[in-house]
């Protein structure tokens, strides 16, 4: 699958943010507390129906605010693609093409996986030789991806 346009209000610290993704690889960058984990872990709430690293989903509202809303346009094998989540202190509604999704096995199989950095400084915790195992294999993904970004250019 690939997302076209995610849209966020009300967040996490996104009060109301669009981005638009382009084919191929996509690197959100910038200083620390900004949001870029953030926009990752809406997209993985879209796919899975739960936050990697909330455990209530009313921790994902902007502080002062009775709702999020999480939206992506994406290409599918299927065709194009709606997901909607709006998510309240206490539920939430996921929709897909406007059709209400129930459980969140009806969302998409894909794998999926969520790189945390903080998981990164969690390793320091670590012995040295499992430290630095998790540190060579965290650089070698980063290496990959921008060699593959390199190559699109």
């Amino acid at each position: 699958m690939r997302i076209r346009k995610l849209y966020l209000k009300n967040f996490r610290n996104y009060a109301e943010e669009e981005f638009c993704f382009n084919e191929g690889v996509n690197v959100l960058y910038g200083r620390n507390a900004q949001g870029k984990t953030n926009c990752a872990e809406a997209v993985f709430y879209l796919c899975a129906g739960v936050s990697p690293r909330a455990r209530k989903d009313k921790q994902l509202i902007m502080a002062g605010q009775d709702c999020a809303r999480i939206r992506a346009e994406a290409d599918s094998r299927f065709g194009s693609i709606i997901v909607e989540a709006d998510i309240f202190e206490n539920g939430r509604e996921i929709r897909v093409n406007g059709g209400k999704i129930s459980k969140n096995a009806d969302l998409f199989g894909y794998k999926r996986r969520f790189f945390q950095p903080e998981r990164i400084a969690a390793d320091s915790g670590r012995s040295g030789r499992t430290q630095a195992f998790s540190q060579r294999v965290h650089l070698a993904a980063v290496e990959k991806l921008l060699h593959r970004a390199r190559a699109l250019q």
